[in-house]
């Protein structure tokens, strides 16, 4: 799904968890839920369409919970007047992270390619994602990992490298945070968990 060029403009709201209410979002809250009661329903179904049907579902709530954040930037800080027209900047900004993030990207060169001084930048950006720039590259570098980590035949320094991470120990250090062990540790979850499967 992270292939989806849209869905770059969505990973800032799934990337750390928030509780949807009535009260915070009460244009969507019934759609959401009864979507997800859909899903329930067809999860527990198990005919022949139901991965398929679940799949469509999702897609939906993201769209929804995509639009609803949208709309909420639009009326916000970021947001006044002329301000409205980052949201599609800072979307098409994200999908380009998402295939460049292994690159050297700096601070000072996303802002150039958007326009803005670096300031203005950093501001704008962390408004959009409620990330700074760097966390918001080094989240997406580790989210890369996780999807190289199963494949054992590739050296972990290797990874690190392929991700982006000029530095070992700065790779080791940031996958602990955002992921709560080492990535060494992390595989060898992912091997008992596919040798249980299996």
């Amino acid at each position: 799904m992270t292939h989806l060029k849209a869905y770059a403009g969505i990973q800032p709201l799934l990337s750390t968890p928030f509780l949807l209410t009535k009260e915070n979002s009460p244009d969507i809250y019934k759609d959401i839920f009864d979507l997800l009661m859909q899903m329930q329903v067809e999860y527990f179904r198990k005919n022949l369409y139901s991965e398929l049907t679940v799949y469509s579902l999702l897609m939906t709530m993201f769209v929804k919970l995509g639009t609803d954040y949208s709309n909420k930037l639009g009326t916000a800080d970021i947001r006044a007047g002329k301000q409205r027209k980052y949201l599609k900047q800072f979307n098409d900004l994200l999908a380009y992270i998402d295939d460049h993030y292994m690159d050297a990207l700096t601070l000072e060169s996303m802002a150039s390619l958007m326009g803005f001084t670096k300031f203005h930048f950093s501001r704008l950006f962390k408004n959009y994602t409620g990330y700074t720039f760097c966390d918001y590259l080094n989240y997406r570098r580790i989210k890369a990992t996780e999807e190289l980590l199963p494949h054992v035949e590739l050296p972990i320094t290797e990874i690190a490298m392929q991700v982006g991470f000029s530095s070992i120990s700065t790779f080791n250090r940031l996958f602990r945070v955002y992921k709560k062990c080492s990535p060494s540790e992390y595989r060898s979850k992912l091997s008992v968990h596919t040798f249980k499967k299996g």
